[in-house]
């Protein structure tokens, strides 16, 4: 697993005259813009493009390694490979349950690049009801030195703590990647 480090720069705003804090969360292969609470992660897969995308895109394959360690995958719908609806509840070693959900968006295939674009919110555990909105893109492109690459961008998210954690639990989620490409040899 990738080492997280958290860099904190003090800034003076002249908008609004008052001193903030300004968080940029930086490991070797992601980023958090605090700019946009943007996130951005790169990952090198030990496969080929066709098999890369199938791990980004199959419900079969997403369901592996969908969810940070420690998440069990319950009631999901996760065909991100068509456009339209998705959704994954996913329980926690706790028994708590995090639903999110979204519609797939765009899924382009060009030679050599692969990238799904989806919407993403949380629900709400009471009401059920969605909250704000971010966008995700997943990308597998084949890199020229010859690893496939998996580039994964989240924009729009509400706050920095929010990109935060989402780069957490997508470092988390990626890494099962690799155990799912090890029960396969």
């Amino acid at each position: 697993m990738a080492r997280i480090v958290i860099v904190t720069e003090w800034w003076w705003s002249f908008a609004n005259s008052k001193r903030q804090l300004q968080t940029k969360v930086q490991g070797p292969n992601m980023s958090v813009d605090p700019r946009d609470n943007s996130l951005f992660l790169d990952k090198q897969m030990g496969t080929d493009l066709t098999t890369g995308f199938a791990l980004i895109s199959h419900a079969g394959m997403l369901a592996k390694w969908w969810g940070p360690r420690g998440i069990t995958l319950g009631s999901h719908q996760l065909d991100l490979g068509n456009p339209g609806p998705w959704h994954s509840v996913m329980i926690g070693e706790d028994g708590g349950w995090h639903k999110v959900s979204g519609k797939v968006l765009r899924v382009k295939d060009s030679p050599g690049c692969k990238t799904i674009e989806f919407s993403w919110a949380w629900h709400d555990r009471v009401s059920e009801e969605r909250g704000h909105e971010s966008h995700v893109q997943l990308e597998v492109r084949q890199d020229k030195a010859g690893p496939v690459l998996l580039t994964l961008r989240q924009t729009g998210l509400a706050d920095l703590a929010s990109a935060r954690l989402h780069a957490e639990g997508w470092e988390s989620s990626l890494s099962r990647i690799d155990d799912v490409l090890a029960s396969c040899v």
